[in-house]
């Protein structure tokens, strides 16, 4: 029966090569991205939020296709992040280790996939809804970059897991 089985993978991955077409050619970059000491968020609250990581920088994996265009980034943990962010007076440290995954689409939008403990954030240049929230579960997000902030105009998001407002917890 083994033998039957060994067989027939042998087939299955002939036949997967024979027929395949031309192999991508993907061009991957890896590197250690860095901390931010200080930054300022401004529009997600109604006050300015200062963000500040501490712990082990995670790794980034860029990933061009063959014509050298960016289709993905990948944010990997290598260890602990955690985000200090102050604002109105107050201050939330929460965990941002969450594996994040960027997806350029053909249409110019992103898809970015976050898992586990992480920090989303939108102005609400387009959904008129502006928020900055940490989740412990999966978010979806979808949006359009926007060259003149440097920052993605979000179009839908979908949370899912334990989420807490943070614009509601740095104004208590």
């Amino acid at each position: 029966m083994l033998r039957k089985l060994v067989l027939v993978a042998v087939a299955c991955a002939t036949s997967v090569v024979m027929f395949a077409g031309p192999a991508s050619a993907l061009t991957k970059v890896r590197y250690q991205a860095q901390l931010s000491d200080h930054v300022a968020f401004t529009g997600f609250c109604d006050f300015t939020v200062y963000s500040t990581d501490t712990g082990t920088a995670p790794m980034i994996t860029e990933t061009y296709d063959d014509e050298g265009n960016l289709i993905r980034v990948d944010v990997t943990p290598q260890g602990w992040v955690h985000t200090t962010l102050e604002g109105n007076g107050n201050s939330v440290t929460v965990n941002n280790t969450g594996p994040v995954t960027i997806i350029f689409e053909a249409d110019g939008t992103l898809t970015v996939y976050q898992r586990g403990p992480s920090l989303t954030g939108d102005q609400g240049l387009i959904t008129g809804v502006a928020f900055l929230t940490h989740t412990y579960g999966r978010v979806v997000t979808t949006g359009i970059p926007n060259a003149a902030t440097g920052l993605t105009d979000f179009t839908s998001v979908v949370w899912i897991g334990n989420v807490t407002d943070l614009c509601e917890a740095l104004a208590a």
